[in-house]
C-alpha cells in the first residue's frame, strides 16, 4: 500500500476522490466538505496534494481562491506547512536516517514524495528552526541536512 493510499484510508472520514480530471488547472480542491485529486498525477503527486487538501479541510473556510486576498493567501501557505509537516515530520527524518537514506532523490522515494517537495519541506524547517533542531535523541543539522545521534 502506498503512502497516498494509507493518507485516503486514514482520513475516510472525508470524501476524497481521485477519478476526475480537474479543471482550470487544479491538483486538487477541497469544497463543500469533499475533496477532490486530480486523476492524471503521479501517486507521489497525488501524495503531496492529498496532504495539502486535508490541511484546508482542518483550518480553511468558505471560497479562498482568489490568491490577492491576504487572509487567502496566509491560509495555502498555513496548508502547504501543515502538509509539510505532516509528510516530512521531523521524526520521519530521523527514521529516514536510521534508514540508511543518503540523499534526497533517496528521501523523496522514502517519503513518496517529489524531490521537490522535500527540498521545500527542508526550506520551511530552516525558516522554522534556523540550521537545526534537537528531536529526541538526535541533532537534526538542515544546513547542509546531517543527523547526528545525541553522543551523551
Amino acid at each position: 500500500m502506498t503512502m497516498y493510499e494509507r493518507l485516503m484510508i486514514e482520513n475516510s472520514h472525508i470524501p476524497i476522490s481521485d477519478g476526475f480530471k480537474l479543471r482550470g488547472g487544479f491538483k486538487g480542491i477541497y469544497a463543500n466538505g469533499a475533496i477532490l485529486i486530480d486523476k492524471d498525477m503521479t501517486s507521489y503527486h497525488k501524495h503531496e496534494v492529498l496532504a495539502e487538501e486535508i490541511a484546508h479541510y482542518k483550518i480553511s473556510y468558505g471560497n479562498i481562491l482568489d490568491q490577492s486576498d491576504m487572509l487567502n493567501k496566509k491560509l495555502e501557505i498555513k496548508a502547504r506547512r501543515l502538509a509539510y509537516e505532516s509528510v516530512i515530520t521531523l521524526q520521519g527524518l530521523i527514521d529516514a536516517f536510521k534508514y540508511g537514506v543518503q540523499n534526497l532523490h533517496e528521501m523523496a522515494i522514502f517519503f513518496e514524495v517529489s524531490k521537490s517537495f522535500v527540498e521545500e519541506t527542508l526550506d520551511y524547517y530552516k525558516i522554522k528552526y534556523g540550521l537545526g533542531v534537537q528531536h529526541g535523541d538526535y541533532l537534526i543539522s538542515f544546513e547542509p541536512l546531517t543527523i547526528y545521534k545525541d553522543l551523551e
